[in-house]
């Protein structure tokens, strides 16, 4: 073999097949791989030891130095006892130059870094190298995308590359050593494997919100690209969403929302201002009032466009500022206000008060000299009582006052509303006998 590079470590490389069948039981083939210079003189010898008769093929080989000598003679020998029955096959004669092993690394030890387009920054390029050459030399190259080229002054095994204001795009850097002088020469230098860099593009993000928002509503934060986010805004407000919604604004809430989205090692920020509309502030001509049954009262709210009360029964219009109500129960209306931008409600209680109801009880019936205890009932909101006439009773204002009447009478018991509701009677008849008296006549009787 001619033309090969001085002072290099290079492996002969053989495949070698038993071609005798495993069952013929004959001698198995044994040889030895031996290199030798110009000068005759021996570069190094290694035995295949016996290949196998098992059909699979088995590789072979030897490392040595062939010096300063570019020309060296392989030889294979054949080193069985015997030479009946070793028949075998051989493939793929190859030699090659053995290096050292390449590990090359970004920085501290990154197998591979990524950048953003518009933020790209200088980093070190650097390797692990095992068995290196006695005198190495180094040289990076670079490839993106059109060929591995060598980077002008990176011939140190530790380097610095300029790398800002990259382009997006995909970057490779492998490590070239070889022997002093032989660094030109294509097959005379070990290559190592790539590391690659990747400068991705800028992203586009952008930022939104569903406003402008009234007080007590929803509102949705947008962001644009990414894959990852981070929402800070007023009030110590974070979020980790891409779409976030805020539930019950309030009026605090308004000002500047921030998003930083990622994607792929890249980041931007963007912003979006949330404006909170001011609600129509209402007033009510009334808080509560209360009303006898079957009495109208009107409602009257001011300060907005449009009205809507509720409920609507009992309601003369619910569509209208001023609507009259006249409710069978206690009723409390609410009025929701808009003035075209936001909405408002206030409302107003309407109590409906019971009519009164008087029952005197049933008709009784005493002896002159006695009392009885008369049993009123009455019902009704916000009412007095009393009973007339007021005579021989203790105490006229009770529902159960002692009545002592000395002959027949009619009590009537009389429920009031002291708003002016209806008023109600009722009567109880009180029966008066007379006391009768038995003489006594025992002392006139005649003896016969």
């Amino acid at each position: 073999m001619d033309n090969l590079c001085p002072n290099t470590i290079l492996r002969l490389s053989i495949w070698v097949l038993n071609a005798n069948s495993p069952a013929a039981n004959s001698q198995d083939p044994n040889m030895i791989l031996r290199i030798i210079d110009p000068a005759n003189r021996e570069l190094g010898n290694k035995s295949t030891g016996n290949v196998p008769a098992d059909r699979i093929w088995h590789q072979y080989f030897i490392d040595f130095n062939n010096g300063n000598s570019s020309t060296i003679t392989l030889q294979l020998i054949n080193n069985t006892a015997t030479n009946s029955g070793n028949d075998f096959a051989l493939d793929d004669i190859t030699v090659q130059a053995c290096g050292p092993s390449l590990n090359p690394y970004f920085n501290g030890n990154d197998q591979s870094l990524s950048m953003c387009e518009g933020n790209t920054q200088n980093f070190t390029l650097n390797a692990n190298i095992t068995s290196s050459y006695a005198d190495p030399v180094y040289q990076w190259q670079e490839n993106t995308g059109n060929g591995w080229t060598d980077i002008a002054g990176k011939t140190t095994r530790q380097v610095s590359i300029d790398f800002l204001n990259r382009a997006k795009g995909t970057y490779q850097y492998r490590l070239l050593t070889a022997t002093n002088g032989n660094i030109d020469k294509i097959y005379c230098r070990t290559i190592s494997d790539p590391v690659t860099l990747t400068v991705n593009p800028q992203l586009n993000t952008s930022a939104g919100n569903s406003g402008p928002a009234c007080p007590g509503s929803n509102v949705q934060l947008m962001a644009g690209d990414g894959n990852s986010f981070k929402w800070i805004g007023p009030n110590g407000y974070t979020s980790d969403s891409k779409n976030p919604i805020i539930n019950n604004v309030q009026a605090n809430m308004d000002g500047v929302y921030t998003v930083t989205a990622s994607l792929n090692g890249c980041t931007i920020t963007a912003s979006t201002t949330l404006t909170m509309l001011s609600p129509a502030v209402i007033s009510t001509n009334i808080n509560a009032i209360s009303i006898c049954e079957n009495s109208p009262v009107q409602l009257m709210a001011t300060g907005a466009s449009s009205y809507i009360w509720s409920p609507s029964e009992g309601l003369s219009d619910p569509n209208i500022a001023n609507p009259i109500a006249q409710p069978k129960v206690t009723t409390v209306y609410r009025v929701t206000a808009n003035d075209g931008s936001c909405s408002t409600t206030a409302q107003v209680t309407v109590n409906i008060l019971k009519p009164s109801s008087t029952d005197a009880g049933t008709d009784q019936k005493i002896i002159t000299g006695q009392s009885i205890t008369l049993n009123g009932k009455v019902s009704g909101d916000d009412i007095t009582y009393y009973w007339a006439p007021s005579d021989y009773l203790d105490d006229p204002t009770k529902l159960n006052p002692v009545a002592t009447p000395p002959h027949d009478i009619i009590y009537t018991l009389t429920a009031v509303s002291n708003l002016g509701c209806t008023s109600s009677t009722d009567d109880v008849f009180i029966k008066v006998y007379p006391e009768v008296v038995i003489p006594n006549t025992l002392h006139q009787m005649v003896m016969a």
